[in-house]
């Protein structure tokens, strides 16, 4: 079973990159998802949430500590990789 802080990290994530993602993709083809993309985030997020603790539970039991900090420590980097890149978005430009 995936912990806690792990579930939350990747529901952010997940939920975050997929309603980022149909937002492209309904602009490349002139769509309007606005209405389905909370629906199809949930239901992408509930798969992988699924899948993640399908993947833990098929660890021994003596590795699964330190493969939930494995799991935690990329989680945080991934993290800090998008907070950095929401900062540089925000960040003025120098001309």
């Amino acid at each position: 079973m995936l912990p806690d802080e792990l579930k939350l990290a990747l529901t952010s994530l997940v939920t975050f990159a997929v309603t980022e993602g149909l937002k492209v993709v309904s602009g490349w083809f002139g769509w309007d998802l606005s209405g389905i993309a909370a629906g199809i985030a949930a239901a992408l997020t509930g798969a992988i949430l699924l899948f993640a603790d399908g993947l833990l539970a098929s660890v021994p039991e003596q590795y699964k500590p330190t493969v939930t900090a494995i799991l935690g420590l990329i989680v945080a980097l991934l993290g800090a990789f998008g907070i950095h890149a929401q900062f540089k978005k925000m960040r003025p430009v120098k001309k």
